[in-house]
């Protein structure tokens, strides 16, 4: 089982002061607005810092010191799960691996089983503590996340969802397994906690392969709804049978969900949206997360967000990719798990709704695009080479493409991790800024190359410094959250003069026009995930030695832009390696 270790506990994320967080607050709306917007939003922001705010940020000082751990914890964790809207694509992110470097097996049963296995190692490794402790350059990382990203999942509830939270026992762990529009439970560790084989394992799946089982009612179909209305058909069902209970409660204690698609050959694009959106078929959104293996031998990841993040999801894959090279030495080789199916019981009302569910979901996926692209000129070291930080490079460089489109730049949300600190989630960081306006307005001005690389360079150097300022709790926008909680949660109401969340500034900056999130783990191949507003575009990439991949997402309002947006990227980015290279 590995030897326990005692994570070193890092130290609980700081609360930054009012002053610095209105002065980086004002930075970063700055090139976003007119003078005389600046100019009223900066007036708005300081009544807000000697009135209002410091008001706030009192009882927020206060809430700190009452809070069981990180001070942003319980705010991150209700934002989320106030969400109301439909989690595929909006909420959940995908990532997928290269399965060219995957060892194959002799059957997709025993594929599929290698995978789930190599998961369920690092589980066991995680509940047993045996997991080396992960450190950073600042030292060591919490490892808290891990608890949320196995047997844990969302459950619908009217207003306000649930985070279930398994026990994290080792004892007879199961995943579930959707196949053919019916789920099944899976034994993948022993009564001894121990990992089961892949031998045994693939004779489970093989055994749902095979059983030609007709198809159940589509009850998974309300993970991909609005919350309110899964909310309304979980509780139906609950009230139902007690049996529909109980299997709400396998799924929710379940490690992982293992989905298999039946897939013919199809483009990246397809294969890549089918994993991330699904159309709520053989899937379930609220699960920690989903492992979906296509029989075309594709893999993707889809990860449920709310209680961990993208940063501890990469160490997970790490991990388990490490395990797919290894051979078959889980315990009692001779074991063979039963498949079982979960039996629902319904009505006429649940399942009109079930029907009206997926009637809403295919409509919708039809209004969502993803776009792939493979950006192989050069990649981290070509920009190495360049004395730059790959991502400041990546980023000028589509602010470069936005710019050329709009003729302006427009909030980027950039997720960078605070692991280093108890209970870290993300903050964000605005790659638009006033460093990188100077350089896209002097570009497209013609100025001559030296003073192009000059700013070039100020705006890589400003979005490093940024990056560091967020790693190290010091951002403005967590801040800034945690005050307009309390404002809710003390019935505080500004008034207009100094209200900070209702001016126009600000509504500007938290429309994330572009939402941006890089990932790099042995075996990744894509990093995708949905726009965030209806206007704007997701851009998840995977910055490789030798390679940029990207994978842009968009609403059907933005089509027309989609795919000059992507072809404008892969230009920046070569002009800008051209300008540094002169």
């Amino acid at each position: 089982m590995g030897t326990q270790h005692e994570y070193t506990l890092p130290e609980l994320l700081p609360l930054p002061g009012l002053e610095q967080t209105i002065e980086k607050y004002l930075e970063r709306v700055r090139p976003l607005v007119t003078q005389a917007e600046y100019d009223a939003a900066e007036q708005k922001a300081r009544r807000f810092a000697e009135g209002g705010g410091r008001s706030l940020h009192g009882k927020l000082e206060e809430f700190a010191k009452s809070a069981p751990g990180s001070w942003l914890t319980g705010i991150w964790l209700n934002k989320y799960l106030a969400y109301r809207g439909e989690l595929s694509s909006n909420m959940n992110y995908l990532t997928t691996l290269d399965t060219t470097k995957i060892p194959r097996r002799g059957s997709f049963a025993e594929f599929a089983a290698a995978l789930v296995s190599a998961f369920t190692k690092v589980y066991v490794q995680s509940a047993g503590r045996s997991l080396p402790q992960e450190s950073g350059r600042s030292g060591p990382l919490c490892m808290e996340q891990y608890k949320y990203a196995f047997g844990a999942c969302r459950i619908p509830r009217p207003e306000h969802d649930e985070l279930y939270v398994g026990d994290r026992s080792l004892e007879n762990a199961h995943v579930i397994i959707l196949c053919h529009e019916n789920i099944y439970t899976l034994a993948v560790t022993g009564a001894d906690g121990a990992p089961l084989s892949i031998a045994g394992l693939s004779k489970g799946i093989a055994q749902i392969l095979e059983s030609g089982d007709a198809p159940s009612p589509n009850v998974g179909t309300m993970t991909a709804a609005p919350r309110e209305d899964a909310a309304k058909l979980y509780q139906r069902l609950c009230g139902l049978d007690a049996r529909n209970s109980e299997n709400f409660g396998l799924i929710n204690k379940a490690l992982f969900a293992l989905c298999i698609d039946h897939a013919g050959e199809r483009s990246l694009d397809k294969s890549t949206f089918d994993k991330l959106y699904g159309y709520g078929k053989n899937r379930w959104f609220d699960k920690c997360f989903q492992l979906i293996v296509g029989t075309d031998y594709t893999v993707g990841f889809n990860n449920e967000h709310t209680a961990y993040d993208a940063a501890v999801w990469m160490s997970i894959l790490q991990n388990a990719y490490g395990n797919l090279a290894g051979e078959d030495d889980g315990a009692g080789a001779a074991a063979e798990p039963a498949a079982l199916r979960i039996e629902w019981t319904t009505d006429q009302a649940v399942l009109d709704a079930i029907q009206n569910m997926e009637e809403i979901d295919m409509a919708r996926g039809k209004t969502i695009l993803l776009r792939t692209s493979i950006f192989d000129s050069f990649g981290s070291s070509g920009i190495k080479e360049l004395k730059s930080s790959p991502d400041a490079f990546f980023h000028l460089a589509l602010q470069m493409a936005w710019f050329r489109q709009n003729g302006r730049l427009d909030s980027t949300y950039e997720a960078v991790s605070m692991r280093q600190y108890h209970q870290g989630r993300t903050e964000c960081m605005r790659p638009s800024t006033t460093a990188v306006l100077d350089f896209v307005l002097a570009y497209r001005d013609g100025l001559a190359q030296e003073d192009l690389e000059r700013l070039a360079r100020a705006a890589f150097d400003l979005h490093v410094g940024m990056i560091g300022q967020c790693q190290a709790g010091n951002g403005p926008e967590r801040h800034l959250t945690g005050l307009q909680a309390m404002a809710a949660m003390n019935g505080v109401t500004l008034n207009s003069d100094e209200d900070i969340f209702a001016d126009s500034a600000y509504v500007r900056l938290k429309h994330d026009t572009i939402s941006s999130s890089g990932l790099g783990a042995k075996g990744l191949e894509l990093f995708a995930f949905g726009p965030v507003v209806d206007d704007g575009f997701g851009v998840g990439y995977v910055i490789d030695s030798d390679s940029i991949r990207l994978c842009i997402s968009c609403m059907e309002q933005s089509k027309d832009k989609l795919e000059p947006f992507v072809q404008d990227i892969g230009t920046a980015l070569r002009d800008l390696r051209g300008l540094l290279q002169k």
